[in-house]
């Protein structure tokens, strides 16, 4: 019998702990359970609604209680867990918790007011997913053009712009500061027009660079070599590369890279923008009641 009692305290507090976090705000037209049996070790546990006005019932899914029903109104009830023994004949313990089933209303008042506690996170990745395509991007570019282009020199400090202003409007739209949603849009926006920049004008050049072999113009090729591209390019010598000297296919790289990088920037500013609008509106009206 000690052992039992031994299992009943120990499983008692974990499921004290698994229905600590119980969501009482989710809603469902369709579904008509009343009650799940969910097996423990020794112990089978039996959560079920008491006192309820309308047809509510528990779901448990993924070590959550959850409690349903098809009312939108606000109600009280009761959240039962019978413990059981172990072919469930004795009912060895119950565990009661009392209930205030929100109203659909205050529910998303409830997931409204969350967002002053819980940081943005999601557009602070996607931000910085984008930032890690800017790096990958310019050290592609950098090792494809010419270093003494004058243009590769203004892409340089393109990107550490694009850099130091994209880390700062990361860690800015985490706290929810719109305008640097904005920030975010804009960077999305310059990474777009790169596209028309050095990876389309690597893929044209590198044709016409092609083209000037095949024709055994080795002048104009030399020439295009000198003015558009690094040495990894136009080497000769059979060194082994990392990367394939083919600038066609390193611009098609870049250009993807900027695309993806816009993409991103643009998922960050978006929802940036629309949570941070969420939440102001959802501080006005607190401050309305106030009044």
């Amino acid at each position: 019998m000690s052992n039992i009692q031994s299992i009943i305290e120990k499983k008692s507090v974990a499921i004290t702990e698994v229905t600590n976090q119980i969501v009482t705000t989710i809603y469902t037209k369709d579904q008509s359970k009343s009650k799940l049996r969910t097996d423990f070790e020794g112990i089978v546990v039996n959560y079920e609604i008491a006192d309820a006005t309308d047809d509510s019932f528990v779901v448990v899914d993924n070590k959550t209680v959850q409690v349903m029903r098809k009312s939108d109104d606000e109600q009280t009830c009761s959240l039962l867990a019978n413990i059981y023994d172990s072919d469930g004949s004795t009912l060895l313990l119950t565990h009661k918790w009392d209930l205030t089933l929100l109203s659909r209303e205050n529910s998303e008042e409830i997931k409204l007011d969350e967002l002053r506690y819980n940081s943005n996170k999601f557009s602070q990745m996607m931000g910085y997913i984008a930032v890690v395509f800017i790096i990958a991007s310019a050290l592609l570019t950098l090792n494809t053009v010419a270093p003494s282009f004058t243009q590769a020199f203004v892409f340089i400090l393109l990107t550490i712009f694009m850099l130091l202003i994209g880390f700062l409007a990361c860690e800015k739209v985490k706290a929810y500061k719109k305008e640097y949603s904005y920030v975010l849009m804009v960077l999305a926006l310059v990474n777009f027009a790169l596209i028309f920049w050095l990876p389309l004008q690597t893929i044209v050049q590198y044709g016409n660079y092609k083209a000037a072999l095949d024709a055994n113009n080795l002048a104009e090729a030399a020439d295009i070599a000198t003015k558009y591209f690094a040495a990894t390019i136009s080497d000769t010598s059979g060194a082994t590369n990392m990367i394939t000297q083919n600038a066609a296919v390193r611009g098609v790289v870049m250009l993807v890279f900027n695309a993806v990088a816009c993409g991103f920037f643009a998922l960050a500013g978006v929802t940036g923008y629309f949570k941070a609008v969420k939440l102001e509106k959802h501080l006005a009206s607190i401050e309305a009641k106030k009044d």
